[in-house]
């Protein structure tokens, strides 16, 4: 939250866990941040894509990139960027 307080006047928050999403929706709402627009999606550079989200056991470690988490992890999901 570094750039709300060095004065941004729109903040773009992009998170594809649903999990972490929903602790930064918290965070956001606790500290009444009315400048933060939340999106529960992938960033990818390429347009009308998808891409499978490794859900970690441990939120916040969650990867497209099965062989990056070092715990079993709990499924995936597919995003649409």
């Amino acid at each position: 939250m570094l750039v709300h307080k060095l004065g941004a006047e729109i903040i773009i928050a992009i998170e594809p866990d649903p999990r972490v999403f929903r602790i930064l929706n918290r965070t956001v709402k606790a500290n009444k941040l009315k400048n933060i627009i939340t999106i529960n999606k992938a960033a990818y550079d390429k347009s009308n894509f998808s891409l499978k989200l490794h859900l970690s056991i441990k939120a916040g470690r969650s990867s497209i990139f099965p062989s990056h988490l070092t715990r079993i992890h709990e499924g995936s999901i597919t995003m649409s960027t």
